[in-house]
C-alpha cells in the first residue's frame, strides 16, 4: 500500500501520479439505470491515454456506455473489447454484441472462475457494489491476476434495492480505502457531493494488476 494512502479517510484523498490531464472530452451524459455515473469519465480517460490500452475487459457493462466513449475519443485505435453482462436482456436490449467484440453473459464471479486472458485494462465501474465486501475483494483479487490495470468507480453511501425485478442492481456493500490496502493503488479520487444527490460519495481507483 502505498505511503501516501497510509492514516488517510476516503474524504480527502486526491493522489494523481505524473502527467497532465488532456483537454476536455465528449461525455455521454447519462442518470439512468442501468447505466453507470459520468463523475470520473475525464479521469479515466486521462488514465488510459498514460497506460496500455490495446485490450480492455468491461465488467457489468450495462448499456455499454464505455464502448461508445472509448472509441470516440481513441478512433484510430485498434482495442480490442470484451464485456462481462450478467443481465440478458441488457445484452439484446442495448445491441451490446455490436458494442464488444464478445460478451460474457454470467457473473463476475464465475467469469474469474474459468479466464486465462490477461488484459491491459480491466474496468469495473459501479459493479463491486453489487457484491458483499468480502466477495469484492476476492474479485478484486481476481481480477489483479489477470490485467495490467484495473480501473474501478463505485458509490459508497447509495442505498439501492432491486432495478425493475432485476437483483443484480441490489447494493451490498460500501468498500472503503482500508479495504482495499493489500493492493497497488496508483490513482485515487473521490467526489463527496454537496448538496448530496443519491450517490453521497462516488470514488475512482487506478490499481497496477501483477502484469507489468
Amino acid at each position: 500500500m502505498p505511503e501516501w494512502l497510509k492514516g488517510t479517510d476516503c474524504k480527502s484523498v486526491d493522489y494523481v501520479y505524473g502527467g497532465s490531464n488532456p483537454p476536455p472530452s465528449t461525455i455521454i451524459e447519462r442518470n439512468i439505470m442501468p447505466s453507470s455515473s459520468n463523475n470520473f469519465d475525464e479521469v479515466l480517460l486521462a488514465d488510459l491515454r498514460k497506460i496500455q490500452h490495446s485490450s480492455l475487459l468491461d465488467v457489468g457493462c450495462g448499456m455499454g456506455v464505455y464502448s461508445e466513449i472509448i472509441k470516440n475519443v481513441f478512433p484510430d485505435e485498434t482495442i480490442e473489447m470484451h464485456a462481462v453482462e450478467p443481465t440478458e436482456k441488457y445484452i439484446t436490449e442495448y445491441n451490446l454484441k455490436e458494442k464488444y467484440d464478445v460478451v460474457f453473459n454470467e457473473t463476475i464471479q464465475d467469469f474469474t472462475k474459468k479466464v486465462e486472458k490477461i488484459y491491459d485494462v480491466i474496468l469495473c465501474s459501479d459493479v463491486l457494489e453489487h457484491l458483499y465486501l468480502s466477495e469484492a475483494i476476492d474479485t478484486i483479487d481476481c481480477l489483479t491476476y489477470n490485467c495490467r490495470h484495473l480501473i474501478m468507480m463505485w458509490p459508497t453511501g447509495q442505498n439501492q434495492g432491486w432495478y425493475e425485478g432485476n437483483y443484480f442492481e441490489k447494493h451490498k456493500c460500501n468498500i472503503s480505502l482500508i479495504d482495499l490496502k493489500r493492493f497497488d493503488i496508483r490513482h485515487y479520487k473521490n467526489e463527496l457531493l454537496d448538496p448530496p444527490t443519491y450517490i453521497p460519495v462516488y470514488h475512482y481507483a487506478l490499481i497496477k494488476g501483477i502484469h507489468r
